[in-house]
């Protein structure tokens, strides 16, 4: 198959309700290029909602998201105030969750905050690092040793709906991407055919 016709067969079905083994097989055997900006987000963007489909979210995520942002830097895509708000509600929500186990809490902030925040936060120019970030760094890591600190960023953690943020991000990202080229070409079909019916319909008229 053509490369340019099997981009637009994975673009259009990444959209779609498939069942995720399906789209694994076609990836393994359509011919793809490693260049293409629109299909990796694509791809990245379903990868979150199959991990988000039984109703949970996971460390998984954030990498996912990370990948995302350094596709839309390279295409100078500003981060968006949805994907900064998901990006804080899983990092948050993937450390909080271990709160009453001291061993977990600390390895996620290790995880999380001391390595995946670290870094990010050392380049300066990454659009996920958001103020909103930063703060929640503060009371998470001052959690480890102060239990009213830990008692407090409990409270504050539940107030996050982190499935709902993730959720909103990943359809403001897709609205932002704009349609497949194959739903661009239906539309486009569709409009001519209606054109053209409604130009029959006049001259029956006349």
């Amino acid at each position: 198959m053509d490369i340019d016709v099997a981009r637009w067969v994975l673009e259009f079905l990444l959209r779609k309700s498939i069942d995720d083994r399906v789209l694994n097989a076609l990836l393994r055997v359509l011919p793809i290029s490693n260049d293409d900006w629109r299909l990796k987000k694509a791809m990245f963007l379903r990868r979150i909602e199959s991990e988000i489909a039984e109703g949970s979210v996971s460390e998984k995520i954030l990498e996912f998201l990370e990948r995302i942002e350094e596709l839309d830097y390279e295409e100078k895509v500003a981060t968006s105030e949805p994907m900064k708000r998901a990006y804080c509600s899983v990092a948050v929500d993937c450390t909080l969750r271990f709160l009453d186990e001291r061993e977990k809490y600390f390895d996620a902030v290790k995880r999380i905050w001391r390595g995946r925040f670290w870094k990010m936060d050392r380049l300066e120019d990454v659009g996920l690092v958001s103020d909103e970030l930063v703060c929640w760094k503060d009371d998470i890591e001052a959690a480890v040793c102060d239990s009213s600190v830990c008692e407090n960023a409990r409270m504050k953690g539940k107030g996050i709906d982190t499935l709902e943020a993730v959720r909103a991000y990943v359809a403001e990202a897709w609205e932002s991407m704009g349609p497949s080229f194959l739903e661009v070409v239906a539309g486009t079909v569709s409009d001519d055919a209606n054109e053209g019916s409604s130009g029959m319909e006049q001259r029956w008229k006349m």
